[in-house]
C-alpha cells in the first residue's frame, strides 16, 4: 500500500477548521471512504483493534475528532473514549501533561477516557478485555 493520503491528518485538520468551505463535503467524503477501512496510527492501535475482535468487543470509530481533539478509539454509544499510549509517543513530561488535560477536556464534557499502555495491551490482554468490556456494558454498548 502506497499511502500516499494521511487520513489521520486529513481528520486532525477537519477538526481544527471545522467551517471553512468545502469542510463538510471532505468530511462526507472521509466518512464513506473510511466505512469500508480503518486507518490506524500505530501497531498499537492495531493491536489494540486486534483485541476487541478477539474477545467479541464491538469496534470503536478510529481516529476521530472529539471536541477538537483526535482520539485513537470512539465508542459512540457509551461515550467512551480510549487512548492507547506508547512510550514512544508519550516519553516527555509536556506530553504527559497534554494527555491529562485532554482527558479532563473530555470528562467535563461528558465522556469517559481510558488509557491503555503498551505493554498492558501486549502483556495484560485479558485486563484490557476485562475493561473495555465492563466500560461498554455499563451503558448497554457491549
Amino acid at each position: 500500500m502506497l499511502r500516499l493520503i494521511d487520513f489521520a491528518e486529513l481528520q486532525r485538520l477537519l477538526a481544527r477548521y471545522p467551517t471553512r468551505s468545502g469542510s463538510p463535503s471532505l468530511q462526507a467524503l472521509l466518512s464513506r471512504y473510511a466505512a469500508g477501512s480503518i486507518e490506524t496510527r500505530s501497531v498499537l492501535d492495531e493491536l489494540a483493534l486486534e483485541l476487541c475482535d478477539a474477545h467479541g468487543l464491538p469496534r470503536p470509530k478510529v481516529n476521530c475528532s472529539i471536541e477538537g481533539k483526535v482520539h485513537d478509539f470512539y465508542w459512540p454509544g457509551s461515550w467512551l473514549v480510549v487512548e492507547a499510549d506508547s512510550y514512544a509517543w508519550h516519553r516527555s513530561p509536556s506530553a504527559l501533561n497534554d494527555d491529562r488535560e485532554r482527558d479532563v477536556c473530555l470528562m467535563l464534557k461528558g465522556y469517559r477516557s481510558l488509557r491503555f499502555t503498551w505493554e498492558q495491551v501486549t502483556q495484560r490482554r485479558e485486563y484490557v478485555a476485562g475493561a473495555l468490556l465492563s466500560a461498554l456494558l455499563r451503558d448497554g454498548v457491549g
